[in-house]
């Protein structure tokens, strides 16, 4: 009797070896898809993937509107932002920022003193030396904000003049 078993060929055990390779690493790299699967059809079933789409459609709009003198703009807003938070940082303003707000908070939350604040009252208050230099503080503030709108509505009306 003539033998009727098959004999692979000698390469075809080190292709089933390469095949069985790679299933084991497919068969890995599928374990560690799987939590992103899921989360993925978690995002699906609860609406965060078609948030997500209109957030990138909407960026993307955005991104295509954009000129370069829209990005000039931008670029030059930021620029003075960044400029504008360094100078604060390093202002008095700032720094006394803390003591303006315990002050407010205090006057805010002291029990109301309900007594006639007549003009003697007033004027004494006004020779109290902290009085003065909140008053000069105050005082500068104001001149610097009706400078500043002086300057601008002397500029708005030589434009329509």
């Amino acid at each position: 009797m003539e033998d009727t078993q098959l004999h692979a060929p000698p390469d075809a055990a080190d292709s089933m070896e390469r095949l069985m390779s790679l299933v084991e690493a497919v068969s890995t790299q599928l374990t560690d898809l799987a939590p992103t699967l899921r989360r993925l059809q978690q995002w699906e079933t609860d609406g965060t993937l078609d948030h997500l789409d209109k957030v990138l459609h909407f960026v993307n709009a955005a991104l295509d509107s954009m000129t370069p003198e829209i990005v000039s703009s931008l670029v030059q807003m930021v620029a003075r932002g960044m400029e504008t938070a360094d100078a604060s940082m390093h202002s008095k303003m700032v720094q006394m920022a803390p003591r303006v707000f315990e002050s407010v908070e205090h006057a805010l939350s002291a029990p109301a003193i309900h007594e006639k604040h007549e003009l003697r009252h007033l004027l004494q208050l006004l020779k109290d030396p902290a009085v003065q230099d909140g008053l000069e503080i105050v005082f500068h503030v104001l001149r610097g904000f009706g400078t500043e709108h002086q300057e601008r509505t002397s500029v708005n009306h030589r434009a329509t003049v």
